[in-house]
């Protein structure tokens, strides 16, 4: 399992794959973010970060945990949650609510 000193105990353990290192807690709370928006350039201008930045951290987000997260924006239809996607934003608000 990949937790460390930064992942508390009550972690769900659906996420404790996603706190290898450094700015685990970032990645989730900007994938959240991202999950809210069309696509990924709406939700970068909306956190304040270039789209790259954001891209890089959610494909990171998903190698830790294993599986897409989103599916991406497409012509003619908006970025969303893949089905693994959903059920780890449930357990991340439960998370960041907590924080």
């Amino acid at each position: 399992m990949g937790s460390d000193a930064s992942t508390p105990a009550r972690t769900p353990e659906i996420l404790r794959d996603a706190f290898p290192g450094p700015c685990a807690w970032q990645r989730l709370e900007r994938f959240v973010a991202a999950s809210r928006h069309p696509t990924m350039r709406a939700a970068a201008e909306v956190l304040g970060i270039k789209q790259p930045t954001l891209v890089t951290q959610i494909n990171r987000l998903e190698r830790d945990l294993g599986q897409a997260l989103l599916e991406r924006a497409q012509r003619g239809r908006a970025m969303k949650p893949a089905p693994f996607g959903e059920t780890v934003l449930a357990a991340a608000r439960t998370v960041i609510i907590d924080r």
